[in-house]
Formats: C-alpha cells, sequence, structure tokens
C-alpha cells in the first residue's frame, strides 16, 4: 500500500525516564543544546530507526513524546521531531498536557501497549486504508471505528465516548481539518485529541492543521511505529484529561 510501511511491524516499545523534579528535566533537556535527543537509559533491545513511545514522570508530573533512535556517530540517542521536543520543553517548564502515569515497571524499556478500553475513531474515505491504520493500531490494543464523513463521525463523537479521532484531511465535501475546528467549538468534544494523517507537510500546511487545532499529524509515507507512538502519546494525554470518563 503506497504510503504506508510496516504494517506487521513487532510490537512498540516504550522507554520510560524518572527525574525527582521538573527542574532536574529543564537541566538535561538545556544540556543537550541544538541536537535536541537524549542518552537512552537502556541501549540493549532498540535499533537504528526505531520509533519508540517516551515517557517522562518528574516527582508526579508525566507526559508522554514520541521519539526515534538514532545513531549519531558516537552511539545511539533518543531524538525529537522539532514539534515533539517543544511538548517536552513545555512539560519541564509546567505547562504540558499531562499523560497517564507508567505502569509500575523497573525496567526502563519494554513492550508497551493502549490502556484498557481506549478506542479510536477513524476518518477517511479510503476504506482500504483505513482499514490498515485500524490494524495498527489494533496491534497495540486500540479498538477502532471508521467513518467515511464528517457528519457521521460527529453524529458517533456526540453519542458515544472516543480517546482518540484520526481524520485524513482530503475529504468529499466538509474535510478533516474542518471536523478538528467543529470538535474545537464543541465544549462536550473541544478536549478530545485529533491526530491527521498528512499527505503534505509543507508549512503551509502545518500551520493550518494546527490553527484547526488539530494535536499531532503524522506524515506519509509513515511507519507503524510512528503512528502507534503518536496514537499513544495522545490517548494517555486523553486518559489523564478525563479520568473518570465512562467508556461504552
Amino acid at each position: 500500500m503506497p504510503g504506508i510501511w510496516g504494517v506487521g511491524s513487532p510490537r512498540l516499545q516504550g522507554i520510560v525516564y524518572t527525574f525527582e523534579s521538573l527542574d532536574e528535566l529543564k537541566a538535561l533537556l538545556e544540556s543537550s543544546g541544538e541536537e535536541q535527543d537524549l542518552a537512552l537509559p537502556c541501549r540493549r533491545g532498540v535499533v537504528d530507526g526505531e520509533w519508540l513511545l517516551a515517557t517522562f514522570s518528574a516527582g508526579t508530573d508525566t507526559t508522554s513524546v514520541p521519539g526515534k533512535i538514532r545513531d549519531r556517530g558516537y552511539g545511539l540517542r533518543l531524538t525529537f521531531e522539532e514539534r515533539d521536543w517543544e511538548r517536552l520543553c513545555e512539560f519541564a517548564l509546567g505547562s504540558a498536557r499531562p499523560s497517564i502515569p507508567p505502569e509500575c515497571d523497573a525496567a526502563p524499556l519494554g513492550a508497551i501497549s493502549a490502556p484498557p478500553g481506549a478506542s479510536a475513531l477513524l476518518l477517511d474515505a479510503d476504506s482500504s486504508v483505513s482499514s490498515i491504520v485500524g490494524a495498527m493500531l489494533d496491534a497495540c490494543g486500540v479498538a477502532t471505528d471508521t467513518v467515511h464523513s464528517v457528519d457521521d463521525a460527529l453524529s458517533l463523537l456526540r453519542r458515544r465516548h472516543f480517546d482518540l479521532v484520526v481524520v485524513e484531511p482530503a475529504l468529499e465535501g466538509m474535510n478533516g481539518l474542518e471536523l478538528c475546528r467543529l470538535l474545537r467549538g464543541d465544549a462536550r468534544l473541544s478536549s478530545m485529541p485529533v491526530l491527521v494523517l498528512a499527505s503534505h507537510t509543507t508549512d503551509e500546511d502545518l500551520r493550518e492543521m494546527r490553527c484547526s487545532g488539530a494535536d499531532d499529524f503524522v506524515g506519509k509515507p509513515f511507519r507503524a511505529h510512528e503512528l502507534r507512538a503518536r496514537a499513544l502519546g495522545l490517548i494517555q494525554q486523553s486518559r489523564a484529561a478525563l479520568p473518570s470518563v465512562r467508556r461504552a
């Protein structure tokens, strides 16, 4: 399938960083300088080019950010896209959206899956793409429903709770980014995380996605691990923000 890689990849791995305080994390981020990368607490079991979901715990605060393993020439490092590094810096300053805490596990690295009962609504005009994206998310424990129009998406979102909405911008009629704007204007749905499957990622496209209220995007062609890392990161934020929501 053009634009989609690694459908049958192994399960996503997560890595945990623990700090006594946000100030300790802030100092570490500042020491990275322009490299925008971090040393790995565990190098065994990871490979160059692999996407992970990195969870940062500082005292009672937690956030999760996608990261990619890269060989810098002096060893493997966990690197971040600009937008993900900015979110991590915001967290260190105390202004980022929180995530649910990591599972109680002494190991800093291991396979991860979605919280129990996690769900996502897929909005895509191409049923073949949505079925593959659904399979990718199902592999990490996310149950998915699929609709093919904004009207159907809004109808279902008003009747059922989902932890995440995954949208394709290019739809006939009202497009996926217009759905983002409608969600942000709805008091009941305004905090719903939205992940965009972006065919184009020019500066103008990214500005439009941000202005629409989208939380994150994954550019095509995308790999299963990046999609899963970004989806699980948003789902964990959703669960932290709505701990008492009763899920269907």
